[in-house]
């Protein structure tokens, strides 16, 4: 067992959550060429995952850390003003949060969807460091990154 190994373990075991948003008004409730609002409901905090081996007094250690650094939204259709949009998360007493209220990409939907509904679509873009940890630090929050890249997770 490698220190990559482990960390390509830590980087596969890491769960992201779905984004915390809720359209204003509710999605059973929109009208067309009403502007509505992408609520993003809490703060997002870094999410981490370590995996380690002690084995004989062999001790090796892998983090994985996620921060979260944009939530994207997708209207669903070119039937709408804008189609997709991105908000920046930035970090504040709360973990990380976008400001959805004051922001120029609310969505609004320029045709009926009929007897049916438009496919929205809320994202969240990671930020992710992973390698090895040195064993005597092995604290939740400890990462030494080697590797960066980035995940998604969605909620649609």
């Amino acid at each position: 067992m490698t220190p990559e190994t482990l960390s390509e373990l830590a980087f596969n075991s890491t769960k992201l959550p779905t984004p915390p948003v809720e359209l204003q008004p509710s999605a059973d409730r929109l009208l067309v060429n009403l502007g509505t609002r992408v609520a993003f409901n809490g703060g997002l905090d870094r999410v981490w995952t370590t995996a380690s081996l002690d084995y004989k007094g062999v001790q090796l250690a892998a983090t994985t850390v996620a921060t979260p650094v944009a939530l994207k939204v997708d209207a669903g259709t070119a039937d709408a003003d804008p189609q997709s949009c991105t908000y920046d998360l930035v970090k504040g007493k709360d973990g990380y949060t976008a400001d959805s209220e004051g922001a120029g990409c609310n969505v609004t939907y320029l045709r009926s969807s009929g007897s049916g509904t438009y496919p929205f679509k809320a994202s969240i873009t990671w930020k992710v460091t992973h390698g090895p940890t040195r064993p005597t630090r092995m604290v939740r929050r400890g990462s030494q990154g080697c590797r960066t890249g980035s995940r998604r997770s969605s909620r649609a």
